[in-house]
């Protein structure tokens, strides 16, 4: 029947040809080759057990108060969002390395309607972070990264407050992720062993 046609699994009648495979069984097809093709180009899991001095190595570090005059509850999540994702058992001993971080935000208007009211706003954030090791006092990695989330403006005032905090909310964690993902790279490529 018209309703039935892929999911009958009958033989193809002569002359014709086999069903065609579909993109989940293709895929499951070709899963352990292309496992194969990553591993025999170096690519390994960032969070696997090869990775324990990275592991470690991001333990080690101590997160400086985000400096953010202009956005003291954006530094203030932003921090605490990345003493989780760097160090959420708690530390590995003292402290090796220290992360100092300076943020800026804004927040602007995204779409205006006809009766030129604004209805939709962007809250931006810019952070600057610098990785020290404590022992030379020196940078090793550095980078600046933006970010950028929308949320609409509503006719009641404590809406729009609420709606602000949850996009700032939102962009200090994709931000904190961000940094714990770099930072992870770089330790995976430069630490040998665990600090």
């Amino acid at each position: 029947m018209w309703w039935s046609r892929g999911h009958d699994h009958a033989p193809p009648r002569p002359g014709r040809s086999a069903p065609a495979l579909s993109l989940v069984a293709r895929w499951r097809r070709a899963a352990p080759g292309l496992g194969l093709l990553l591993a025999a180009c170096g690519f390994h899991p960032l969070y696997g057990q090869a990775d324990a001095p990275a592991r470690a190595a991001l333990r080690s570090i101590v997160v400086d108060r985000v400096k953010a005059p202009s956005a003291p509850r954006a530094g203030q999540l932003i921090h605490n969002d990345l003493e989780d994702q760097l160090a959420p058992r708690g530390r590995s001993g003292p402290p090796r390395f220290r992360l100092e971080a300076t943020a800026a935000e804004t927040d602007s208007a995204q779409l205006v309607n006809s009766a030129s009211q604004i209805t939709r706003n962007q809250l931006s954030l810019v952070v600057t972070y610098r990785l020290i090791d404590t022992r030379s006092n020196q940078v090793v990695a550095s980078n600046t990264l933006a970010r950028a989330v929308s949320y609409d403006v509503l006719r009641i005032n404590y809406g729009n407050i609420v709606g602000a905090a949850d996009a700032r909310r939102r962009l200090a964690r994709q931000i904190a992720d961000a940094i714990a993902a770099r930072l992870a790279v770089w330790f995976s490529r430069h630490e040998k062993a665990p600090a």
